[in-house]
Formats: C-alpha cells, structure tokens, sequence
C-alpha cells in the first residue's frame, strides 16, 4: 500500500516534466541574437541583403513563434526542390537556415518551421 502511494505522485511527477519538456522543445527559439544583416540567397543567387534591425527582428521572431513540424534530417530529403538559404550575420558570428521555397518553410536539421516567406518567388 506504502509503494503504491509513492508511485502515483512520482508517477504523475515524470509525465509532468515529460509534458513540460516537450512544449519547451516545441517552443524553444530556433535563431537569436542581434544580427546586423540578413543575406537571402536562392539557389546559389543572393536575391536580397536586409540591414534593419528592426525587420531582421520581425523576420526572426516570425521563425521562432510559427508552428513547426520535427523532421530530422536523414539524407537528402529536400535536394529535390528549389531551395534557399536565410544567413543572419553580426561580424564573425553567422547563422544559417534553408528554406524551401514553394512553401516558403524554414528548414533546420530538426525542424520545419511553417512561415511562408516570399522570398524567391514562393507565397507570402
């Protein structure tokens, strides 16, 4: 009976923190920092370069609070379609992320994060 009253709680304490772990995962920002330059490039083509702050921030925020889908990346899973490359720059420091440009998704090596962006000719 003593075992049993001990079980429920730890129980309910690890789906608890399963549960937590899982939003956090889901929800946990893809890129930050403070970036100077944002270089969007298509297929090899550098298409666009965004130097203000304040839309590199919208851009980046739009990343990290869309939905997203966990997609491991086991091979070449996008290489098929038009791809691009969003580059965020601060000096040395540089992040990059795909995206694939009919959906306009953003695509890391865990995620696919469902923003839509127009650039390189995709909806908006």
């Amino acid at each position: 009976m003593i075992a049993k009253k001990r079980l429920i709680p730890g129980f309910f304490a690890a789906v608890c923190l399963l549960g937590i772990s899982v939003y956090w995962i889901y929800r946990a920002p893809i890129v930050e920092g403070d970036f100077d330059e944002l270089r969007v490039s298509t297929q090899g083509q550098e298409v666009k370069v965004i130097v203000d702050k304040e839309q590199i921030r919208e851009i980046m925020e739009q990343i990290n609070t869309s939905s997203r889908s966990w997609h491991p990346q086991n091979g070449f899973r996008y290489d098929y379609l038009p791809h691009g490359m969003l580059t965020f720059k601060k000096g040395s420091e540089k992040v990059e992320l795909g995206v694939v440009l009919p959906k306009g998704n953003v695509v890391t090596k865990y995620w696919e994060v469902e923003t839509g962006f127009g650039f390189g000719g995709g909806p908006r």
